[in-house]
């Protein structure tokens, strides 16, 4: 009986896993919107202001800290 879990639980490592959902928010400083992707599905998009000249919006791709 104790030799059924181990085997239990690596049969279940070999089982194929969904994808995971990629998130992701986009910004287009150019017409001052947000938008946020779930996988290729845009949820929301969102008016914004961005930076000034004297303090400019930062561009790249960035990560967010959890």
């Amino acid at each position: 009986m104790k030799f059924l879990l181990p085997l239990i639980l690596g049969l279940l490592f070999l089982l194929p896993t969904p994808a995971l959902a990629q998130k992701r928010i986009e910004v287009d400083l150019s017409s001052q919107k947000l938008y946020a992707f779930d996988n290729e599905n845009k949820v929301y998009d969102f008016i914004i202001s961005s930076g000034k000249p004297w303090w400019p919006t930062p561009t790249g791709e960035f990560k967010p800290v959890v």
